[in-house]
């Protein structure tokens, strides 16, 4: 992707963002616990970084999958969501991500639950919302982008192929006006097929 006003010798973050889900069965008493991760790649780095609550900082990939087991887990209820939404926000305004030119990538399938601003009837153009709802933000967040990954559900969207609706798209796209919000959408999935 070419970010907008952004030269093509400067260095871009690429973030993905993971809730990891701890199911009943693997905690002790069987209690239901989520724990949020960051990945960072950078096109001036040579290696992958990750942050989850607790570290204090990005570490090499390598070493986040060794300590990530012991990593600090919430509660899939709603202070935990609450948490998650804490620490996505306070990530993106670490050292390595402030005021840099970022791509934050969330899979809404997954984490949207959490971060509910993901969700179609509340994702903004304005500006990121982590529960104030009214008081949507980027200017905290200078050069960041977000797309908003949608691989394993239905599209909701159809696309004119000249005259005629041709079904079902597949892509990147973005509203009018707009370089800081993006929404992905995979292809169709397999439980649709005989349908355009």
């Amino acid at each position: 992707i070419q970010l907008s006003n952004v030269d093509a010798n400067i260095s871009i973050n690429e973030v993905a963002l993971w809730l990891v889900n701890k199911t009943g069965e693997s905690t002790i008493n069987n209690q239901s616990l989520i724990l949020s991760v960051m990945v960072r790649m950078g096109s001036d780095l040579q290696q992958i970084e990750a942050i989850f609550p607790g570290s204090d900082e990005w570490m090499p990939y390598r070493e986040a999958l060794t300590k990530i087991n012991d990593a600090e887990s919430w509660k899939n209820d709603k202070e935990g969501k609450r948490k998650v939404r804490s620490f996505i926000k306070d990530s993106l305004k670490t050292k390595e991500l402030r005021n840099k030119p970022t791509i934050l990538y969330c899979k809404a399938e997954n984490i949207r639950n959490a971060w509910s601003w993901l969700q179609d009837t509340q994702i903004s153009n304005e500006g990121l919302s982590f529960g104030e709802r009214d008081k949507p933000l980027f200017e905290e967040f200078k050069n960041l982008r977000v797309i908003r990954l949608r691989n394993d559900e239905t599209p909701e969207y159809f696309a004119i192929d000249g005259e005629k609706i041709s079904g079902f798209v597949t892509g990147l796209f973005k509203k009018e006006n707009n370089d800081r919000v993006f929404y992905s959408l995979g292809n169709k999935s397999a439980q649709m097929t005989g349908q355009n």
